[in-house]
């Protein structure tokens, strides 16, 4: 969510009444207690320009609504199934209530309610309980700890993998999450942000049949971060700053602390390439690609945009672009996810999954927030990018 201060000099006032609604039932009372909040004062989400002739994409298809009001969708991921394209799965997060699990078509085929989880990611492969295990990983920062589950790809429900919880050592709120597996050793790892600038990587391991979490390491940015992800073959991990850009780390656990810095926020305008808040980060590599092919693509929340760089050193800025919905943009993105893999004839090329933080119907009333689906060959056309 872009940061935003209150229209009124009243920090003290809204300290006092958020701190009357976690005494609140949660949800639903919770969180209509601070949608209230929201509206009432903090000024209303307007997004900056965006650089003449920025194209815009047409989304596909959208996902069902989610069921709570204000800001509440946030993050997916997606499950290419390799064998039926069209049983591909989308995993998000509602951060009032928990995971939502959909099928391509937006139709809602399960909900996990666990709590306020945040981000989200997958990987596939994962042995535990004899067998090899589709797990969902999210961020639950309202019990400040790392879920991990098992997707059931055939009916989409998430069932328990764990066999002790992975409590984040958590500064001030639990917050980003994303998966990285090692080309290395083969392990799998877990990275939490956290919104005080820090940043935990946990090993995700057996124990017993099921799966459990050490903590390994620990790295920081400046300020609050939220998104990353990370590239497995090239052993890095990239880490949205929200108000200050996109961070470069190394993924292994030994390999120090020291980042780079890749790419900034700026001011709107002809000259902007990301626009705070730097929310969700993905990576979308070609079949069959080399270690340098591919691109990070970002969403650039301040100006209602997602910004696309080379998967290569020095990740240069190929172009940015919107995305529209029947005439009516996706705005105030969060999360996003990306697939190359093939999803027929209905997103050639791959898939690119952004949450929509307005879904503005077409008599441009506000309904509840989704996520929106788009052809990554429209992207690539657009942008004239060299993929298949």
């Amino acid at each position: 969510m872009r940061s935003r201060r209150p229209i009124f000099g009243l920090s003290v006032l809204i300290g006092g009444l958020v701190g009357v609604s976690a005494t609140l039932q949660y949800p639903p009372a919770q969180s209509q207690f601070r949608c209230f909040i929201q509206r009432v004062f903090y000024p209303p989400y307007e997004p900056e320009s965006v650089p003449p002739g920025t194209p815009v994409i047409a989304a596909r298809g959208q996902t069902e609504p989610v069921l709570d009001k204000c800001d509440a969708a946030d993050d997916p991921a997606i499950w290419a199934n390799p064998k039926d394209p069209a049983a591909s799965l989308i995993v998000a997060t509602n951060k009032q209530r928990g995971l939502n699990v959909y099928r391509l078509d937006g139709r809602l085929l399960s909900r996990r309610e666990v709590g306020a989880t945040n981000n989200v990611d997958i990987r596939s492969g994962i042995m535990a309980n004899g067998r090899a295990n589709v797990i969902v990983g999210a961020s639950n920062k309202g019990a400040s700890r790392i879920e991990i589950f098992a997707l059931d790809t055939k009916t989409g429900t998430l069932e328990d993998i764990l066999t002790a919880p992975i409590n984040a050592r958590v500064e001030q709120e639990t917050y980003g999450f994303c998966f990285y597996q090692s080309r290395r050793d083969n392990s799998l790892y877990a990275f939490a942000t956290d919104k005080s600038g820090a940043v935990e990587q946990w090993r995700i391991g057996l124990e017993g049949a099921g799966l459990t979490g050490t903590f390994v390491r620990k790295l920081g940015v400046p300020s609050q971060p939220e998104g990353c992800v990370a590239d497995d073959a090239n052993a890095v991990l990239y880490v949205g700053e929200e108000d200050v850009g996109i961070w470069k780390f190394s993924a292994e656990p030994d390999a120090g602390q020291e980042g780079t810095l890749i790419a900034q926020t700026g001011h709107a305008g002809a000259d902007a390439v990301l626009t705070a808040d730097v929310e969700g980060l993905a990576l979308f590599v070609p079949p069959g690609a080399s270690d340098t092919d591919g691109f990070l693509i970002a969403s650039s929340q301040g100006s209602a945009s997602y910004a696309v760089f080379d998967r290569a050193p020095p990740h240069r800025h190929r172009g940015t672009f919107q995305i529209a919905w029947q005439g009516q943009y996706t705005a105030d993105t969060d999360g996003l996810d990306v697939s190359a893999a093939n999803f027929g004839n209905q997103f050639p090329g791959g898939l690119l999954v952004v949450q929509d933080g307005i879904n503005a119907a077409a008599d441009r009333t506000e309904t509840y927030q989704n996520f929106k689906l788009a052809a990554w060959a429209d992207v690539a056309r657009e942008l004239g990018l060299n993929t298949p």
